[in-house]
């Protein structure tokens, strides 16, 4: 029982250990990125690279939207003849019905 004690705890300080020496290097890098120049026309790029990006997204919502509505017409669709279906089959049967009845009283005399 000890020895899955201290086993824990050694797995538990070394996260902790592994977590306060990514927390440090994460630091250190956004500082890094921080202190980079950009240029006027890296700048520009950036920004346009962005407006980009935004309509890209914009269209993909808008291509999203259209799907879920020809998945939702569909779908009624489907609903609508799955009740035809039932009509013409209680349509069917009704005029088997109605033939077998024809055929019976035309074989009577």
């Amino acid at each position: 029982m000890i020895n899955i004690f201290y086993k824990f705890c050694c797995i538990i300080l070394s996260l902790f250990i592994i977590s306060l020496f990514l927390y440090q290097l994460m630091k250190n890098n956004h500082d890094i990125i921080e202190s980079i120049e950009l240029s006027d026309t890296e700048m520009q790029k950036i920004m346009d690279t962005q407006s980009e990006l935004r309509i890209m997204k914009t269209k993909q919502g808008n291509m999203i939207d259209k799907i879920e509505t020809i998945k939702s017409n569909t779908e009624t669709q489907t609903t609508a003849m799955k009740g035809e279906k039932e009509k013409i089959k209680t349509a069917l049967d009704k005029v088997k019905e109605d033939s077998e009845k024809a055929a019976v009283k035309a074989g009577q005399p």
